[in-house]
């Protein structure tokens, strides 16, 4: 697998590990991959606020999604989204 400039290779005979990849879109992947037959573990979720800023700006969500390769392995898909302006 090519992530930008990073070759990841998932091999057999290897005790199975899990790997978190930034994407962009997350609800419209998900979508797109489970019509074509993905069978994801855990679709889009909340997993963290991050309501005093730790991480990043104080506000900002982050989202995940978790997947299996044919190797066992679980991939994270994650995407954090912007604070929320209050009305």
């Amino acid at each position: 697998i090519m992530a930008g400039d990073i070759r990841l290779l998932f091999t057999d005979g290897i005790p199975a590990g899990t790997v978190y990849l930034d994407i962009s879109g997350l609800d419209d992947f998900h979508a797109s991959a489970v019509a074509a037959g993905v069978p994801f573990t855990a679709p889009p979720t909340l997993v963290h606020r991050d309501t005093e800023g730790q991480f990043g700006p104080a506000g900002e969500s982050e989202w995940m999604a978790f997947l299996k390769d044919p190797a066992g392995n679980t991939i994270g898909l994650v995407e954090r989204h912007p604070p929320q302006e209050s009305n």
